[in-house]
């Protein structure tokens, strides 16, 4: 379908963008594209299950420059969309919602990149973006792919956030929700298309991240 193959092009393009930190082009690469998503899911196609889906709707994943913290390993991935994998997908709720996440994340990594050096006003937007992109997905056992590899991404820096302003109980929650991902998919996750170091990263963050307070008390 020529509209979703136009989404795989403006969320790819998004990522150039970013890349060379145009950030406002970039994000309007995103937007363009989660809007065409919701366009798309007023003319649904024939009910699919999961079962009909692919797994995996991600092709690869490039990493931000200098989109990193000293206490906390932040996800820098931005997540490019296989236009093979979605060529074919019938549109439904589901799929649509995954891939709105993908772009979500992007967004969220667009606007955390920039508040490093524009100020807080734009990490209040990436943490907004990675709320609505973790309410999208809902894991379970039969979608153990790219939606798993979100949810993970986006609990993770959520809590990177959180700790970075001191919202440690608020942190030390989105930690421990990682982990019980980690426990309940780790294995998944960790032969799926997560990069070793990307995967290490948010399971020390899981295992090991503390409030100040307690870190000393350790």
């Amino acid at each position: 379908m020529q509209s979703l193959s136009h989404v795989v092009t403006l969320n790819n393009e998004g990522i150039s963008f970013l890349l060379q930190q145009r950030h406002r082009e970039a994000i309007h690469r995103f937007i363009s594209a989660l809007s065409m998503v919701k366009q798309l899911l007023a003319f649904p196609q024939n009910r699919v299950t999961d079962d009909d889906l692919p797994q995996f709707i991600h092709e690869s994943t490039y990493v931000i420059p200098g989109l990193q913290d000293t206490s906390c390993f932040i996800f820098a991935n931005a997540i490019t969309l296989s236009p093979q994998a979605i060529s074919d997908c019938p549109i439904s709720e589901s799929i649509a919602n995954e891939i709105a996440s993908v772009i979500l994340l992007n967004v969220a990594l667009a606007y955390h990149h920039a508040g490093l050096t524009e100020g807080v006003a734009y990490i209040k937007k990436a943490e907004s973006m990675y709320e609505t992109a973790n309410q999208l997905i809902a894991v379970n056992e039969r979608r153990q792919g790219t939606g798993l590899l979100i949810k993970a991404a986006a609990t993770n820096n959520l809590a990177q956030i959180r700790h970075g302003r001191g919202d440690y109980s608020h942190s030390l929650e989105g930690f421990k929700y990682l982990g019980s991902l980690f426990a309940s998919f780790g294995e998944v996750l960790q032969s799926s298309k997560c990069e070793h170091e990307v995967y290490r990263g948010m399971l020390m963050n899981a295992l090991l991240v503390t409030p100040p307070d307690l870190a000393a008390a350790a």
